[in-house]
């Protein structure tokens, strides 16, 4: 098990944090949004990783393969509620201090709001993403 000290230096170093927005026919907007934390690394290191998340309540996936052109061990945090608590370990302070995390920060709060299921809020983590510049063309 790792401390949590330990554990929030890794966040903020390690991991690629996405959002992805996916076009979905089973969403009135038309789009569904899914929040992705990924941490490649060594195997025995990801066991770790996933042991001290498993303590603290948050789901997630090592596989040894991610795929098979890239064969090396991926540790996968899927969903609304694990990325939420996974970022809630972060202080923040220190989420301040890279923009790409607390962007992700800002989304995951947006989604566990609820505000991704109306269209302002679609538009606003379409912003955040920078799939729209936000600029009124009217």
């Amino acid at each position: 098990m790792l401390n949590k000290n330990i554990l929030v230096g890794i966040l903020l170093c390690k991991p690629t944090y996405n959002i992805e927005l996916f076009r979905s026919p089973n969403s009135r907007l038309g789009y569904s949004v899914r929040p992705l934390i990924v941490i490649r690394g060594n195997l025995p290191l990801l066991h770790q990783i996933n042991r001290t998340l498993s303590l603290y309540g948050i789901v997630n996936s090592v596989k040894e393969v991610e795929n098979k052109k890239r064969p090396k061990p991926i540790l996968v945090i899927r969903g609304i509620e694990n990325n939420a608590k996974t970022m809630a370990l972060i202080p923040e302070h220190l989420l301040q201090l890279q923009n790409h995390i607390q962007e992700h920060n800002d989304v995951v709060q947006m989604l566990v709001r609820k505000e991704h299921l109306t269209l302002t809020g679609i538009e606003n983590i379409m912003k955040i993403r920078g799939i729209i510049d936000g600029t009124d063309y009217d």
